[in-house]
């Protein structure tokens, strides 16, 4: 086959063909991002207005609260922020079953606990023992050996407790530590 342009000019064809070519395709890609452009823009637009009455409804609910509080409310939520840390069982105190379940393990066989009383008050929690023992010397050991627990501050047995030898029903009271 006769070629009828010398090589150079051929090269020169090919490196302007090329050179179309890759405008073609620039202007294509640049074409489909400013259509995609123009498709986002509303959708930005909503939502940058909606970001924008997000905020000041955030901003006007703050001044609503910050103006219309009312000091009756403050004193309301403090009281009962103290009602609820009153029922609050925290570690350092322990609770009632814990400290029912070491005195049944410091009691003897002579002895026999009817009914437990747990009050948590103000100023301290007490818990009251009723029960009868067998003979003297065994509430006498029952009553030294619950002053050993250390949750105890005060073990109270009423003299009067002691007065009967056999068959005694007694009242004992434990003051817990605060």
């Amino acid at each position: 086959m006769f070629h009828l342009l010398p090589e150079e000019e051929k090269k020169l064809l090919k490196r302007e063909y090329f050179y179309r070519l890759l405008f073609v395709i620039l202007c294509f890609i640049f074409a489909i991002e400013v259509i995609a452009s123009a498709f986002l823009l509303p959708s930005y637009l909503l939502s940058y207005r909606k970001v924008a009455d997000l905020n000041d409804q955030s901003a006007g609910i703050k001044t609503d609260i910050a103006t219309k509080t009312d000091p009756n409310l403050a004193k309301f939520l403090t009281s009962l922020k103290g009602n609820l840390s009153a029922l609050k069982i925290d570690n350092k105190t322990g609770n009632s079953s814990f400290y029912i379940k070491e005195i049944t393990d410091k009691k003897t066989s002579g002895i026999t606990v009817n009914q437990f009383f747990v009050n948590y008050g103000a100023e301290g929690s007490t818990i009251l023992i009723k029960g009868n023992a067998n003979k003297r010397d065994d509430l006498t050991q029952f009553y030294h050996s619950l002053q050993t627990i250390k949750d105890f501050t005060k073990v109270e047995l009423p003299i009067s407790a002691f007065a009967a030898d056999r068959d005694i029903d007694f009242t004992m009271t434990l003051t817990l530590k605060s």
